[in-house]
């Protein structure tokens, strides 16, 4: 085979393409008008689904809250009077005159153990 360049090759097969398209261009042509019009429709529902797309995105723009350093109106935050209100509350005395409750068995326990380290400490320190 002879060294033909790469791009006379490309322009022969181009060419036998367009030979074959002719040739079965009488075939076509019969469908010719309803292929242009299925492509046209095609094309303009794309438009109006890319159109649709802009304006929903368009109103989440501009229904976005904005962004300010002052708080909204339906906002309420305790206010420092509030706060002195709460804290001049004193609590409520116990006036039913009863004594302390006694001493739970948690609570002996644990003031055993501490009184028994007291007293390991206190023969520690005698010994020597």
């Amino acid at each position: 085979m002879p060294s033909i360049p790469s791009p006379l090759r490309a322009a022969l097969g181009l060419a036998a393409s367009a030979v074959e398209g002719i040739r079965t261009l009488p075939d076509k042509a019969v469908e010719l008008p309803t292929a242009a019009m299925s492509t046209a429709l095609q094309y303009s529902l794309k438009a109006q689904q890319r159109y649709a797309d802009l304006v929903a995105r368009g109103d989440a723009l501009l229904s976005r809250p904005s962004v300010t350093d002052e708080p909204p109106a339906w906002a309420s935050f305790d206010d420092e009077a509030d706060a002195e209100e709460r804290a001049s509350i004193t609590l409520v005395e116990d006036v039913s005159g009863r004594d302390a409750p006694a001493p739970s068995k948690f609570d002996t326990v644990i003031f055993d153990e501490d009184e028994d380290e007291d007293e390991v400490e206190a023969d520690e320190d005698k010994d020597e």
